[in-house]
């Protein structure tokens, strides 16, 4: 009798191990996760582009999400997440998804060019003279002490124009035909974060560097100019917001 006694605990602590173990990798299944692991996005503000993802949540923990804010807007929705591109970014952005268990998902993203009218000025600034010469692909037309001024590859960017103060480059402006004013700005709005926009007058910022952006019509020359400048309060960008744009500041939604 002590034998089948025995016998019969051990069954029943078996029993109740096997059903522990079991509810425990129930448990360890209930991960909250992306039901994709990559995408591919234009900027939000080029024909209002976004993507809806869908968050599988069967075990409803709870999470947190984190993303580059300089270059996405993610609005989370419970069951699904809605996501927007500020502008292109050279390398692919994560969001991170983390679970209540510290479990993590990943959804990669890229925010992908769909203009690509000419090459991009150089906008570093504070490079010498010679740097720029060296690393500027486009003929050189004119040189000054302070100037350097290169010609446009086509038909979308007629001119270049590098200014230097104590031979480093202090600000950029590209020279483009009216008639462009529409690709050219589509183009430049993939690149940089916009801030206001009204009419043809755009200001926009850098997301990874403390460069401002403004895109203009110039009335006397019939031309749209795009001007490279450091965002402070001293830069002439900053003056033509004050003049131009007042405090009105555009977000995303």
């Amino acid at each position: 009798m002590r034998v089948i006694r025995t016998k019969n605990v051990v069954l029943v602590v078996l029993a109740t191990l096997m059903i522990a173990g079991c509810k425990k990798k129930e448990e360890d299944e209930k991960v909250v996760k992306f039901e994709k692991e990559s995408i591919s996005i234009y900027s939000h503000m080029i024909d209002k582009d976004s993507a809806d993802i869908k968050i599988l949540n069967e075990g409803n923990l709870k999470y947190t999400i984190d993303y580059d804010s300089r270059y996405l807007v993610v609005k989370d929705n419970q069951t699904y997440i809605t996501i927007m591109g500020k502008c292109i970014s050279d390398d692919i952005k994560d969001i991170t998804l983390t679970d209540e268990n510290g479990k993590k998902s990943v959804l990669k993203v890229e925010i992908k060019p769909k203009y690509k009218l000419y090459q991009e000025p150089y906008v570093e600034l504070g490079q010498s003279m010679e740097f720029i010469k060296n690393i500027e692909k486009r003929t050189l037309k004119t040189e000054t002490d302070k100037v350097l001024l290169f010609e446009g590859e086509n038909l979308f960017i007629e001119g270049v124009y590098y200014s230097f103060e104590d031979n480093k480059l202090r600000s950029i402006l590209t020279v483009h035909p009216a008639g462009a004013y529409k690709q050219v700005s589509s183009f430049i709005v993939e690149r940089y974060v916009p801030v206001y926009i009204n009419g043809t007058d755009m200001l926009l910022y850098s997301a990874q560097a403390d460069i401002a952006v403004l895109v203009s019509y110039n009335n006397s020359a019939n031309k749209i100019v795009v001007t490279y400048a450091k965002k402070d309060k001293e830069s002439s960008i900053e003056s033509m917001q004050k003049s131009l744009l007042g405090d009105k500041i555009l977000s995303l939604p």
